[in-house]
């Protein structure tokens, strides 16, 4: 199961199959609502929810079942959920501004915040064991800052992973791939 954390208008729901996710075009369309490459790995909603819970707000229903169809499930972040997401961003590029106007090239005051929340969200999202951080997944607060700027729901979908393929063009050698030159 992976996690598709995205901001659209709401009917551009209607390109979507919550059976197969975001990151599927339905028939006859050449897009899909998102990238494949939007897919986050692992992540159940209750983990999820568990940001919420670090960010300040009450844990029980920051995330709004829209529908569940086949091995997909389409949420709604709550408003609450959302706003504390997007203020955690403002606060994060506030922090990182201020590290700049300092000079300070490390983002000392930043990267310690970002830290800060990996860690409690690591400690309270019981995460599998092989689970280090979800760092990288902090980046859907700014997703919630977009969504609220531009007056969007944020949506989560859990479902099926897609394959995500990588296309290499150029003359090489490849890493694993050993050509033999001419003699």
């Amino acid at each position: 199961m992976t996690c598709v954390v995205f901001t659209v208008p709401d009917k551009r729901l209607a390109a979507m199959d919550v059976a197969t996710g975001p990151c599927v075009p339905l028939v006859n369309r050449k897009t899909s609502v998102v990238s494949v490459h939007q897919q986050e790995g692992f992540e159940r909603p209750d983990q999820t929810a568990a940001l919420f819970d670090v960010l300040g707000g009450p844990a029980e229903n920051p995330l709004v079942l829209i529908e569940h169809r086949g091995r997909g499930w389409l949420y709604r972040c709550s408003d609450a959920f959302m706003h504390a997401m997007a203020d955690a961003n403002e606060l994060l590029v506030r922090l990182a501004e201020e590290d700049k106007a300092r000079g300070d090239r490390e983002l000392t005051a930043f990267q310690a915040k970002s830290a800060d929340l990996d860690a409690a969200w690591m400690q309270k999202a019981n995460w599998h064991p092989q689970m280090r951080s979800a760092r990288n997944r902090l980046l859907r607060i700014g997703k919630a800052k977009v969504a609220r700027d531009k007056a969007q729901s944020l949506y989560i979908w859990y479902g099926p992973r897609v394959p995500e393929y990588v296309i290499i063009a150029g003359s090489g050698p490849y890493p694993g791939k050993h050509r033999r030159s001419p003699t």
